[in-house]
């Protein structure tokens, strides 16, 4: 005897199912839309409405989690890099040369802790676009590294409302 697909497609009962029929969950055969119109390429009508719906307890939950969103000033994130020494003048001109290979729209943060200064650049959320910015700085900084690090979240007034 073989056994595949077919002999299921074919027989309309299998031999198990007089054992499991007492077991299977029986749904109505009521349809929740309308069956009578005869047009076949409109869309289904619903005749009731939702019954189990919890919209406005969804929507509320959702407005005070955007409201704590709205307060949160730093978020885990990316900087990179781009000078660790002792020398202030190496400091003046390595951020200019970060201004002019990134723009200046960049935020470069120089940290005094004696005897060092060190250079980080950015403010990235994601590593690709912190990798994107740190080979830019290649072609004029020796060996940007990228770190992760507690990053400050700009917003302007357009993006809170």
């Amino acid at each position: 005897m073989i056994w595949s697909c077919l002999w299921h497609a074919v027989s309309a009962q299998s031999p198990m199912d007089s054992l499991f029929r007492p077991y299977r969950i029986k749904y109505p055969n009521k349809l929740p839309y309308n069956t009578s119109s005869t047009k076949t390429d409109s869309p289904p009508q619903i005749i009731s409405e939702p019954v189990n719906h919890n919209n406005q307890a969804v929507n509320a939950l959702l407005d005070s989690i955007f409201q704590a969103n709205k307060q949160l000033k730093y978020a885990d994130g990316y900087r990179i890099v781009v000078y660790t020494g002792s020398d202030r003048e190496q400091v003046n001109k390595i951020k200019e040369k970060v201004y002019r290979a990134l723009g200046g729209d960049v935020n470069v943060y120089v940290i005094y802790k004696q005897p060092t200064f060190q250079i980080k650049v950015g403010d990235y959320l994601e590593r690709l676009q912190a990798q994107v910015a740190s080979k830019k700085l290649q072609e004029v900084i020796a060996n940007p590294l990228v770190i992760t690090e507690q990053v400050n979240l700009f917003r302007t007034e357009e993006n809170r409302q």
